[in-house]
C-alpha cells in the first residue's frame, strides 16, 4: 500500500449511531439483518450507477470550479437516494464533510475529481456495516473516497472502489503486540477478514467526535 492511501485531505467526521455493534454480525439476529442490507444493496443505485458514465461525461465539462460544484450537487443526490437508512444529524455532517472536501479554494489540482462508483462504494459499505462510531473521510489523490476509523493508536482505514470492492489497512495491538494487516475484498468480507484482530473497538462507540 502506497503512503497515497492516507491523504492529508482525511480530515472531515461523520457519525453513524445504531445499537448494533459491528462483533456481533455473526448472530442468527444478526444474520437476518445482513441479509436484509444485502438485499437493500442491491437495489440502491441500480438506476444511477446505469448512468454514471452520462454524469461523469458532464461533470467533465468546464472549469474545475464548476466540475467540482456538479460532483458535489451529484454526491448528494447520491446520499439522498438513501436517506430512510440514515440518520438525519449524520447526513448533515455529512453534506458538510464533502463541501469541504471539495471545496474549489482547497483543492489539491494534482488530485483526481471525486469518483460516484467509489461514494457508491463508500454509502453502501456504512450501510452494509453499519457502525456505531463516526469514521473520518477522506480523498486519495485517485479520487477513491477513504474512510478512517481510530482508537488510541490502533486505525482502520477503508479505500473505497468501485462495485463494491474496498482496500483495507488495519493496525492494532493486541495482548502488548503491535499487528498489522491489509488486503482487497468485497464489502460483506470485511468482518470476516477483519475478525482476528479484534476491531470492535475501532467501529463502536460513536457517541463521541474526535477531532
Amino acid at each position: 500500500m502506497t503512503a497515497a492511501f492516507l491523504p492529508s485531505r482525511s480530515r472531515s467526521i461523520l457519525d453513524m449511531p445504531s445499537p448494533i455493534a459491528f462483533s456481533s454480525l455473526g448472530a442468527s439476529m444478526e444474520s437476518k439483518l445482513i441479509d436484509i442490507r444485502l438485499d437493500n444493496m442491491r437495489r440502491l443505485f441500480s438506476e444511477p450507477v446505469a448512468n454514471l458514465k452520462r454524469v461523469i461525461d458532464v461533470a467533465a465539462v468546464g472549469s474545475v470550479t464548476d466540475q467540482l460544484h456538479r460532483k458535489l450537487s451529484t454526491l448528494k443526490q447520491m446520499t439522498a437516494k438513501v436517506a430512510m437508512h440514515l440518520d438525519s444529524t449524520w447526513r448533515a455532517i455529512l453534506f458538510q464533510a464533502l463541501e469541504r472536501l471539495l471545496d474549489p479554494e482547497d483543492w489539491d489540482r494534482d488530485f483526481a475529481m471525486p469518483s460516484e462508483q467509489s461514494f457508491s462504494t463508500f454509502l453502501r459499505m456504512i450501510i452494509f456495516l453499519h457502525p456505531t462510531k463516526r469514521p473520518g473521510l477522506g480523498l486519495s489523490p485517485s479520487g477513491h473516497f477513504l474512510a478512517a476509523w481510530r482508537s488510541g493508536e490502533d486505525r482502520i482505514v477503508v479505500e473505497c472502489l468501485a462495485s463494491d470492492e474496498v482496500r483495507w489497512v488495519l493496525s492494532r495491538t493486541i495482548d502488548g503486540d503491535r499487528e498489522s494487516g491489509a488486503g482487497k475484498v468485497q464489502i460483506h468480507r470485511i468482518p470476516d477478514v477483519t475478525e482476528p484482530y479484534d476491531p470492535e473497538p475501532l467501529f463502536t462507540n460513536g457517541d463521541k467526535i474526535l477531532a
